[in-house]
């Protein structure tokens, strides 16, 4: 046993080394590009991959190869990207995280999600304001999982920007995976409300 899990400690320790080589990687490449749209989307690929290094990273501190601690992975991951966005509005972060376990498969699909949303929410949501509030919230309730993002900037429908939608096809593709669902609230900033339940 102690043999398989230092295999494993190792196996996670190099996928991300080779996740950090791959962000090295595009941040090479987007200095030789002039294109905005361009550096935007590398810069937007830059910020998945990080997102699932982050679960490797855990995996190898915790030496927890089954399930994901959900509270500490969710903070390391808005840290992440909070450090990652260079800003002039003052956008505060708050969070209201159930401490519990997931399964690994979810916990990746969950930063994914969790990366395009609040992504979305500090280019999109406070266009035209100098502050604004986003929430992260994940609860549970009898096995059944709400992880809940919501902002109260100027709500979708009135954003100029539009993105490449790239986003939204991924988020469709990531609830599916996990077999949960998904409504958004647009009338006072934008709330999105994902359900799912955890695999044994």
């Amino acid at each position: 046993m102690k043999e398989k899990n230092d295999l494993l400690t190792e196996v996670h320790h190099r996928v991300k080394n080779n996740m950090q080589i791959i962000i090295s990687l595009l941040s090479i490449q987007s200095r030789k590009i002039d294109n905005l749209e361009a550096k935007e989307a590398i810069f937007q690929t830059q910020s998945r991959v990080r997102s699932m290094a982050l679960v490797h990273e855990n995996l190898y501190k915790n030496l927890n190869f089954e399930d994901m601690d959900i509270f500490d992975y969710i903070n390391d991951l808005v840290r992440e990207i909070k450090g990652s966005y260079v800003t002039s509005k003052k956008i505060t972060f708050k969070m209201d995280l159930v401490k519990t376990y997931v399964n690994l498969d979810i916990a990746i699909s969950l930063g994914l999600i969790i990366n395009e949303l609040l992504t979305n929410s500090i280019k999109y949501a406070f266009e035209g304001r100098d502050e604004g509030t986003i929430w992260i919230k994940l609860s549970e309730n009898e096995g059944l999982f709400t992880l809940i993002i919501e902002d109260n900037g100027i709500g979708i429908n009135n954003s100029l920007s539009k993105g490449t939608g790239i986003g939204s096809t991924l988020i469709n593709s990531l609830v599916a995976q996990i077999e949960g669902t998904y409504e958004i609230d647009s009338e006072n900033g934008t709330k999105v409300s994902i359900t799912f339940k955890n695999k044994v």
